[in-house]
């Protein structure tokens, strides 16, 4: 019988961490690298052990967690993905550089004509 995700994720919710990360194992999401959903739990759990671990060791954890949401957002683009990524990071206390890959910039007066 295959775990499912959601049920992993409900777990990792309610507060059973240890259990969720041991059916994410148990069931091989921890080695998917092409499955968006088990990359997107996979950040989850990461961020959830972050906040359940030492400071020390918090900002490594988020910055997987970070890469965990990259990675599942590179497979099925998604808006949340990339804000769970975000998140993350302002958690992790990096610094972060927004560049628009847009090579112009908006000159407001040209709006009006």
């Amino acid at each position: 019988m295959t775990i499912s995700l959601p049920h992993i994720t409900t777990l990792a919710r309610s507060g059973a961490l240890d259990r969720a990360w041991a059916l994410f194992r148990e069931a091989g999401y921890d080695q998917a690298t092409d499955n968006s959903t088990a990359l997107a739990v996979k950040g989850r759990l990461l961020k959830d052990q972050a906040f359940a671990s030492s400071e020390a060791s918090k900002n490594d954890v988020l910055e997987l967690a970070a890469d965990a949401y990259r990675a599942a957002d590179a497979i099925a683009p998604q808006p949340w993905l990339l804000l769970e990524a975000a998140r993350a990071l302002h958690n992790a206390e990096v610094d972060i550089t927004l560049v628009d890959k847009t090579n112009h910039h908006l000159f407001q007066p040209l709006l009006y004509q």
